[in-house]
């Protein structure tokens, strides 16, 4: 009994988390003059960590904080974070080729409460390098 238990934990894992992948960040586009703009093109040639579960994506780049996105419609994810002086919206939309991602282009938008500031934006694209497949 306890073997069988042991398969079927072991199958529903492989069902739910698809698979994990690395990309590489390749090229960012940015806001000119805007803090987001020096720190995006630092990001450049960082890896770009996903782990794809269900309708979850969690993005992790270099040493920062892991984002977790929502599926909206096929291939495309986002979330948003609340601010002291507005809102951060994420986007991520992965193109896959065979069920592997092959790009994945990630935007994140802050969108001030006031409208004396404006809306900054940045983008960072990352291509397939390796895959760790998961059970």
């Amino acid at each position: 009994m306890k073997k069988v238990t042991v398969a079927f934990i072991v199958l529903m894992l492989s069902t739910i988390t698809i698979y994990a992948q690395k990309l590489i960040i390749t090229e960012v586009d940015a806001a000119k003059n805007s803090v987001n703009n020096t720190a995006s093109l630092q990001a450049l040639g960082k890896k770009m960590d996903l782990n794809l579960s269900g309708n979850t994506l969690s993005v992790k780049i270099g040493n920062d904080p892991e984002l977790i996105l929502t599926q909206s419609s096929d291939g495309y994810f986002e979330t948003e974070r609340k601010t002291k002086n507005g809102v951060v919206k994420f986007s991520l939309k992965l193109k896959t080729t065979n069920s592997q991602i092959t790009t994945a282009e990630l935007t994140g938008t802050i969108i001030p409460e006031g409208e004396a500031q404006k809306k900054v934006w940045w983008t960072v694209t990352a291509r397939n390098s390796d895959t760790v497949t998961l059970m």
